[in-house]
């Protein structure tokens, strides 16, 4: 079995983190050399707290599983 890395880097940026008001931006780090900017959904955490141009977790999770059409479409299945 391969063993992957990822490394999540997120740096407080915001006027009141003890009041929730920082951005959610990250930028997620992989083994092979890859940066993907990532942020959760502006559905969950509205502007200008995220970024809608980053991948957010559910997207990520939906890519490892290989019966989901965006998977599928992503692999060019």
């Amino acid at each position: 079995m391969s063993t992957h890395t990822a490394i999540v880097r997120w740096k407080n940026q915001g006027p009141d983190f003890l009041n929730r008001r920082y951005s959610r931006e990250h930028a997620l780090h992989f083994d092979g050399g890859a940066i993907v900017p990532g942020s959760p959904s502006p559905q969950i955490v509205p502007s200008p707290w995220s970024n809608p141009a980053g991948v957010d977790p559910e997207e990520m999770f939906a890519l490892d599983k290989p019966d989901h059409p965006s998977a599928n479409h992503h692999l060019g299945r």
